[in-house]
């Protein structure tokens, strides 16, 4: 099992776990739904229009968990629901690109609420099994996955319409990823657009709500250093894995319960370098080589202890000729109250995965607001 996408799906269901640590004594905060939806692939490579034949067809059935807000957190973000979900695709080709099963926690949040009416956004991640990939002798012509395991990856925007009870008739609208993080080539990966609709059944009609006074948010400042590590394979698809490791060091500022900003300096060691430095005529690249660095600007969205974090960063120092100038993190971290930090990012060129890395660090905060 690829351990990259074993390590998206732990984190994010200890998360689930951690989130979730209240006394359920019964059903009445629980829902299910099921969804059909209809889409096409983004042909974000100009030949993936050569094995687009048809829609994707695609259905999803969810449990979920409304929280009461014993967490801060969940009541600044309009009590969320927490769950696991289940996802089947047929992808439009089946003796070239075959169908996806996939599992997932997911967090859907609130944008507007009444009585009658639900609009929120969902955000989805864990594991898909992709039935068909690329081999060089059975399957040569589908160059857009290299790997059956995958992490999958959606955010919809969801709206649900009373139509009984305990009963919506649900319409979304989706973006829906696969791809292995650059742990196997080839590695360009799906994006599917799509529409949804199905119901929802909430075995809850109105359930109890926490409402307590949050504290006034304190400004502060973060400064960490985490060290990650990680593995990718490079094109064309060969045996060969290249570790990688990279240091990051971070200046952030909370400007809020749910967002923070910040800077920082990258430095990464790539030893995949050493085929690109040949193919650009550099015969025999030496250590110091596999070392390369940029800056990066980011943005975390906050949850509680844990974040969602974009990163969009420039080389600075050791940039190959072949490299894109910029390049991207996206990822999440938990924030322990000890100060350790744990994370799991992507690092892409734009749409294309450069490789999945997993990393631990250590923070110091300063309180800026007055007392």
């Amino acid at each position: 099992m690829n351990k990259n996408i074993s390590l998206i799906l732990i984190i994010t269901i200890l998360f689930q776990i951690k989130s979730n640590s209240q006394n359920i004594d019964s059903t009445k905060n629980i829902s299910i739904s099921a969804k059909y939806s209809s889409g096409y692939i983004y042909a974000h490579h100009e030949s993936f229009k050569y094995f687009i034949k048809d829609y994707v067809k695609a259905f999803e059935t969810n449990i979920g968990f409304r929280t009461k807000g014993d967490k801060n957190w969940q009541q600044i973000y309009k009590y969320p629901t927490l769950g696991l979900g289940y996802y089947y695709a047929d992808l439009g080709n089946p003796d070239l690109l075959g169908k996806v099963n996939a599992i997932f926690p997911y967090i859907s949040i609130p944008i507007i609420e009444s009585n009658k009416f639900i609009l929120s956004y969902k955000f989805s991640e864990g594991i898909a099994w992709l039935n068909k990939k690329y081999d060089l002798y059975d399957n040569k012509y589908n160059i857009a996955i290299g790997s059956h395991l995958n992490v999958y990856i959606n955010l919809s925007l969801e709206s649900k319409l009373k139509i009984a009870k305990k009963t919506f008739i649900t319409f979304g609208f989706g973006i829906t990823h696969y791809s292995n993080g650059g742990t196997w080539q080839p590695n360009k990966g799906f994006n599917i657009v799509s529409f949804q609709t199905g119901f929802n059944y909430n075995f809850h009609d109105n359930y109890t709500k926490i409402c307590s006074e949050i504290p006034k948010f304190k400004k502060q400042y973060e400064y960490s250093v985490i060290l990650s590590s990680g593995f990718k394979n490079i094109a064309p698809a060969r045996e060969t894995m290249y570790p990688i490791s990279s240091l990051s060091i971070n200046a952030k500022r909370q400007f809020s319960n749910k967002g923070m900003f910040g800077i920082g300096i990258d430095v990464f060691y790539d030893k995949s370098r050493i085929e690109i430095l040949k193919n650009e005529g550099i015969e025999n690249p030496t250590n110091t080589e596999m070392f390369y660095s940029g800056a990066h600007f980011s943005y975390d969205f906050v949850y509680g202890k844990m974040s969602f974090t974009t990163q969009m960063g420039v080389y600075i120092i050791g940039r190959a000729r072949s490299f894109q100038t910029s390049y991207n993190r996206f990822g999440l971290s938990y924030r322990f109250d000890n100060k350790l930090i744990i994370s799991l990012n992507l690092k892409t060129y734009w749409a294309a995965a450069d490789f999945v890395e997993w990393g631990i660090g250590y923070r110091i905060i300063k309180n800026k607001s007055k007392k």
